[in-house]
């Protein structure tokens, strides 16, 4: 842990062009559900990755999965949480979709199609428990919260429907399930970030256009990601050069939607924010 606005330590040696894109953690004996950008579903074991140290380059996922050409891993989920759950998947150009959870408890080695997409790409995906919001977060600091009775179960070859309505030059970053209560942290490229309630975002019907999230400006970059927190969890933010940082979300006061926020992370000249995760004080072994 450091105090944010630091410039972290070394996390992952990564060869030139590589940038890191996700963190997850996860016991041996679980499955790993990797989920692609052309809308496929994969699994590992986590034995089945290498274990490395801090400074190890890792294995190229397309040694341990069957890809196809042109197709590569968008989001990973430890199957593990599954439970009584439902997958919400999202698509960069807004479609959303909703599956439940125990629909990708049977691995298979080739593969199963989760979503039927044209011309769109998988953006993220998110538990939740069927009683939840859920907060859709776009490239350029839009957001949309919306109720999830309102987006019904479909099955695995469903096309989905509308989440949220973008302008031209936007895309969707990531997708959350919250209360009304929960923290939202919003971190950008240039390491800044805020925390706003979530009630300060008015619950809207899917579809629309969302309200402003943050203010995006040359000096912050677009959005990388938004967080559920809570004020006891910490924060772990990873650049392109492989660099980490951990701090406490308490380091960041709360703010309302058109804040810019303020710095997370010293950055050296090219490197930008690339995830965020969080550390919850009450599992420290679980990034969510």
């Amino acid at each position: 842990e450091q105090g944010r606005g630091g410039k972290g330590i070394i996390s992952i040696s990564l060869k030139e062009g590589d940038y890191v894109k996700q963190t997850v953690t996860a016991m041996l004996k679980d499955y790993l559900l990797f989920l692609s950008n052309k809308g496929k579903a994969y699994w590992l074991k986590g034995y089945e990755i290498p274990i490395g140290d801090r400074y190890s380059q890792g294995k190229a996922i397309v040694n341990m999965l069957k890809l196809s050409e042109g197709e590569r891993i968008e989001k990973v989920i430890n199957t593990a949480l599954f439970g009584n759950m439902f997958i919400n998947f999202i698509t960069k150009k807004g479609i959303v979709k909703k599956v439940k959870a125990e629909k990708f408890s049977r691995p298979r080695s080739t593969g199963i199609k989760f979503i039927t997409m044209q011309d769109d790409e998988l953006a993220d995906a998110c538990l939740s428990d069927g009683s939840s919001q859920l907060f859709i977060c776009t490239r350029n600091g839009k957001a949309l919260r919306f109720d999830e009775n309102g987006l019904r179960p479909m099955g695995r070859s469903a096309k989905g429907v509308r989440g949220i309505r973008l302008s031209q030059s936007d895309s969707v970053v990531n997708i959350l399930a919250i209360k009304d209560e929960s923290l939202i942290a919003t971190i950008t490229e240039g390491g800044f970030g805020k925390i706003t309630e979530a009630n300060k975002y008015r619950l809207q019907k899917r579809g629309g256009k969302g309200v402003l999230n943050i203010k995006t400006r040359e000096k912050t970059g677009f959005v990388v990601k938004a967080l559920a927190v809570a004020p006891d969890d910490e924060i772990f933010l990873i650049n392109s050069k492989g660099l980490s940082i951990t701090f406490p979300a308490s380091s960041i006061r709360k703010t309302g939607r058109s804040a810019s926020g303020v710095k997370l992370m010293k950055l050296d000249d090219g490197a930008k924010v690339v995830d965020a995760q969080v550390i919850r004080k009450k599992d420290d072994t679980q990034f969510s």
